[in-house]
């Protein structure tokens, strides 16, 4: 381990499947919720008779556990993580990286908030600023979105459209025009997976500064905070292998090789986010579905879409369309949704399976 580290307390109960840090780790919110998420997976693999330290790899951090059973199927111990590079200058350093010129004090720390309630979200676009250098904070709702910003100012803040509690138009014009001189300004980008021509004029009378449609690109990401964003901050990320990116007649992992740069590890933390969340979600279209709740079925359908499009599933991504969009007409037969969401469910599950196998090698390549 290297001198510059963290350490956290934390507890694991199996049979409840409950993990938590009792102490504050100083990383990405987000990050931390994917350690907590693998932990279980770790632990069965890695712990043994006679072994209760393991170490991991994730986002080129190291994570030490040290576990120690307190009862049957329940752990506590402690984590030790290497320091993430110091790729933002921070306000007590002024010195940049890789032994570059000095940044002027004058010149503000950049920083982004991101604000979705769909985790997928928030890690692919929390992941791409990270390995931009950019430091970044996470809000799930208008309201989160608000009070964060209240509490400090950001160069650009990236807002989801359709969210609980608090939607991103209601979010920005609350920021135009109750907060001061020059807050009020900060610049806001409309997330969203809906046409342009549908929202348009929503998105700038809300006073939003443009827009980035979903699925992300990594370019167009780009191109769209560069005006907020020093671009002498963004180191520029050499491509790796990309064989396990496989394009077929089911599933294209173009865009994800985009997206991750081909950092393999990072793609894998990808494809695990939607093998965990995609069963949910379909249940959750089911039965909103069967109990005539059609309104919360199109917002989950709404949230279903863009993990779909991550990964390129071609032959569902049609079939998901032509199901939200055929919602909310007059007269819809329900009948005939309930069998086109099975077939949707069952090309889903075929899916699942060959990206759980690329998920692994994946995972293996990179170890």
């Amino acid at each position: 381990m290297p001198n510059n580290y963290s350490v956290a307390r934390f507890s694991y109960n199996q049979s409840e499947d409950s993990f938590r840090y009792d102490d504050e780790l100083p990383l990405p919110s987000d990050l931390v919720a994917l350690t907590q998420e693998l932990f279980p997976v770790w632990l069965k693999r890695e712990l043994g008779p006679g072994n209760q330290r393991f170490i991991e790899k994730l986002h080129d951090l190291e994570f030490e556990f040290i576990c120690h059973p307190v009862g049957k199927g329940e752990y506590k111990g402690v984590v030790i993580v290497d320091s993430p590079p110091l790729i933002v200058v921070s306000e007590s350093d002024n010195s940049s990286v890789s032994g570059s010129a000095p940044v002027s004090e004058e010149i503000p720390v950049r920083s982004v908030l991101i604000v979705d309630d769909h985790d997928h979200s928030r890690i692919i676009v929390g992941g791409m600023l990270r390995k931009l250098g950019i430091d970044y904070d996470l809000a799930e709702n208008g309201e989160e979105a608000i009070a964060k910003a209240r509490e400090k100012n950001y160069s650009l803040i990236l807002m989801d459209l359709s969210m609980p509690v608090m939607d991103g138009f209601e979010a920005t014009v609350g920021i135009r025009t109750n907060f001061p001189e020059p807050a009020c300004n900060v610049p806001i980008l409309a997330l969203t997976a809906a046409s342009f021509s549908e929202i348009n004029q929503k998105i700038y009378s809300s006073g939003m500064n443009g827009y980035l449609s979903k699925p992300i690109k990594i370019n167009e990401l780009l191109a769209a905070i560069e005006p907020y964003i020093s671009d002498s901050k963004m180191p520029r990320l050499a491509e790796k292998p990309a064989d396990l990116f496989i394009v077929s007649a089911s599933i294209d992992l173009s865009y994800l090789k985009d997206v991750s740069r081909g950092d393999l590890k990072f793609a894998s933390d990808i494809i695990l986010s939607f093998l965990q969340s995609h069963a949910r979600l379909l249940a959750d279209i089911r039965y909103t579905l069967s109990v005539g709740d059609i309104k919360k079925c199109r917002e989950v359908c709404h949230k279903l879409k863009p993990v779909f499009a991550y990964l390129g599933l071609k032959q569902i991504i049609p079939l998901l369309e032509r199901f939200h969009s055929t919602l909310h007409r007059p007269g819809f037969d329900r009948h005939a949704h309930a069998v086109l969401l099975e077939s949707i469910a069952g090309l889903t599950a075929t899916a699942a399976g060959d990206l759980r196998e690329i998920h692994l090698k994946m995972l293996k390549y990179h170890g």
